[in-house]
């Protein structure tokens, strides 16, 4: 994975695809930062990641703040769309999912996360119109 890939989607297919190449290049035992509005594309992109490691079971994590779905891998999926910071309760329950191997998704972060881990991306969504995208993966560490 390249420091930093910036994607032009125009659709949900091209989204998915760039999506399938970024879950055959991420380090398992990573921590990856999902950013975006509401629509944006967040959760198709985590349930195309999710899809490859046989997970097929990938929903909105509006509802339900922290989700763990197990298939190849342990993939743990959250929604902090209300928090404002890592509170050490969230970062504990988080770490009590994180069973090797692992990737866990982080949607609307308030900033990085202390969890060791092998890696951290952060995977900006950019809407340019109601199909196209603007998708940004950095890798941080």
């Amino acid at each position: 994975m390249h420091a930093n890939q910036k994607y032009l989607s125009r659709n949900i297919k091209q989204t998915q695809k760039i999506a399938l190449n970024f879950s055959n290049e991420v380090l398992l035992n990573s921590i990856v930062y999902l950013n975006g509005v509401v629509g944006a594309g967040k959760t198709s992109f985590v349930r195309k990641v999710a899809e490859v490691f046989d997970i097929l079971d990938i929903t909105s994590s509006s509802f339900c703040r922290i989700q763990s779905h197990c298939g190849r891998i342990n993939l743990v999926h959250c929604d902090i769309y209300r928090e404002t910071v890592f509170s050490t309760q969230l970062v504990y329950e988080l770490e009590s999912l994180l069973v090797e191997p692992w990737l866990l998704f982080v949607e609307w972060p308030p900033s990085l996360i202390e969890i060791p881990c092998k890696s951290q991306y952060i995977v900006d969504i950019t809407i340019v119109n109601d199909t196209d995208r603007i998708i940004t993966i950095n890798q941080i560490s």
